[in-house]
């Protein structure tokens, strides 16, 4: 999802920030590099497989199934 010059002008909105026209551009680019990370960042690390979401609580559970497939 890309986000827009008018998306960034809605948050500004709501957060009740005034951003300077000169500065609309520089903020959309910004706020695209945060939001939407390169391919291969999100290649190496997934947030989920097979349909499963990944979270905290997960990383417990896998650790104590890993213990017990060795």
């Amino acid at each position: 999802m890309k986000v827009t010059t008018k998306d960034v002008e809605y948050i500004a909105q709501l957060s009740r920030l005034t951003i300077p026209e000169g500065e609309m551009e520089k903020f959309t680019e910004q706020f695209n590099q945060i939001l939407n990370p390169p391919q291969t960042l999100r290649d190496d690390f997934p947030d989920s497989l097979d349909g499963r979401i990944f979270s905290l609580d997960d990383e417990k559970n896998n650790t104590k199934n890993q213990a017990n497939n060795e």
